[in-house]
């Protein structure tokens, strides 16, 4: 069958191409194609870096939350990017990851939220007045509202309209819901 079996997986998601991508403790980035594993080439500035979450998009690009507060995205099974400060993504680790109805992927890290267009990351981190560190878990909802999960200040409800505001104008007073 390929490659051994990873047996400390922390994280997976499936591809477009009938493929599974899981993270093995032991092993590293893996993927599951053709009745086998597959270890990963990954670039070497992140070939030992954990992977803490990962999310398959509609394009087929498998996005990797890294431990470091980066983002790796296999763009193919041998193609990856990788992004971080200098790209805009100040909020990391990044634990969770979501594509909207309107292809916007959201990262949700410890320290706010980022988003990605397709072109540009944009970084909108938590501030007293809108608590938004500490993000566990992203859903989108028909209504073109975000729903945030947070360690610490329960679930946090806001339309996508507020988070463009605030990245346009960092003083924008956010309008959201709380639920604790």
């Amino acid at each position: 069958l390929g490659g051994s079996t990873p047996r400390q997986i922390t994280s997976m998601t499936s591809d477009l191409n009938g493929g599974v991508w899981t993270y093995d403790l032991t092993q590293g980035l893996v993927r599951w194609n053709g009745g086998r594993f597959i270890p990963s080439s990954l670039p070497e500035d992140v070939r030992n870096t954990p992977v803490i979450s990962s999310y398959s998009d509609r394009h087929g690009r498998a996005w990797f939350g890294l431990a470091d507060g980066r983002v790796l995205v296999a763009e193919s099974e041998s193609r990856f990017k990788v992004y971080g400060a200098e790209q805009g993504l100040t909020s990391g680790p990044y634990r969770a990851i979501l594509e909207d109805q309107r292809n916007v992927i959201w990262l949700g890290g410890n320290l706010g939220l980022s988003r990605f267009d397709g072109h540009h990351f944009q970084t909108l981190r938590a501030r007293r007045e809108f608590p938004i560190d500490s993000l566990t878990a992203i859903v989108d909802d028909d209504h073109g509202q975000l729903w945030l999960a947070t360690e610490g200040e329960g679930i946090i409800r806001v339309h996508h309209e507020e988070i463009g505001k605030a990245l346009a104008k960092p003083t924008h007073a956010i309008q959201f819901t709380r639920y604790d």
